[in-house]
This record gives C-alpha cells, structure tokens and sequence, in this order.
C-alpha cells in the first residue's frame, strides 16, 4: 500500500471522526436545549399553580379583612341610627 493511499485513509478517518464527534455534540446540544424548555415548562407551570392559590388564599384573607373592618362601621351606624 503506498503511503499516499495510506495518508489519505488517516486524513479520511479523522474527518469522519470529527463530523461525527460534531453531529454528537449538536445532538447533545439540543437534547440540553430540550432539558431546559421542559425544566422551564415545569416551573411555569408551579409557578401558575402558586399564583392561583395565593389568589384564592388571598382572597378568602381579603374578604375576612373586609368583614372585619366593616364590622365596627355598621356597628356605629345602627348605633347613630338607634340614638
């Protein structure tokens, strides 16, 4: 076998080599990408679900607060009333 064939069968394997390295690491960059949409998908979805039980956590507080501060003004004005 003469070198020249020899050399271009190394020359050959290393660039195969390094397609296939680079089709490795952009697959695993996407799969990384990929990770990351569904991590953040995930935390979304948490974070929507706190919200809607701080709102409704939230309101019931709003409303016992409203009840309690509107208490002593009725109570003034049936006691103005019946005065």
């Amino acid at each position: 076998v003469s070198e020249k064939s020899v050399e271009a069968a190394a020359e050959l394997s290393a660039k195969d080599l390094k397609e296939k390295k680079e089709k490795v690491e952009e697959k695993a960059g996407r799969e990384e990408r990929k990770k990351e949409v569904e991590e953040e998908e995930e935390d979304g979805a948490e974070e929507r679900r706190r919200s809607c039980r701080g709102r409704r956590r939230g309101g019931r507080r709003a409303r016992a607060e409203e009840e309690d501060e509107a208490g002593p003004t009725r109570q003034k004005a049936e006691n103005g009333a019946s005065a």
